[in-house]
């Protein structure tokens, strides 16, 4: 069994009160924000390069470059002129894709 972070005896006491514990997740960092977008929105099939240059100041066509050359000769998207589509073929297997997009030291993380 895990460890019980500090205060968690007094947690649903505090839930009860109506104050919610949200001092214990880990803040992201930009970057990792600018990732979690990308994911969501290329679950949807597409994104919107302009999206991410209003909202980030990113392109992320150049940014996640590597990785949309890798997923483009599998087969799974086709680069646009301002945005990412993926083929049918990667849009059935969105969700297996998504590490491509990940820093390389959560790559092969395991969540349990």
């Amino acid at each position: 069994c895990g460890q019980s972070p500090p205060g968690a005896a007094a947690a649903p006491a505090a839930a009860e009160a109506g104050e919610l514990p949200l001092d214990r997740g880990l803040a992201p960092s930009r970057r990792e924000l600018l990732t979690r977008e990308v994911a969501l929105q290329l679950k949807l099939g597409r994104l919107d390069g302009s999206y991410f240059q209003d909202k980030f100041g990113v392109d992320v066509l150049a940014e996640f470059a590597p990785a949309w050359d890798r997923l483009r000769r599998r087969g799974m998207l086709q680069p646009l002129t301002d945005r990412i589509e993926l083929t049918r073929r990667g849009l059935l297997r969105v969700d297996q894709l998504l590490p491509e997009l990940y820093d390389e030291r959560y790559r092969h993380a395991r969540y349990t």
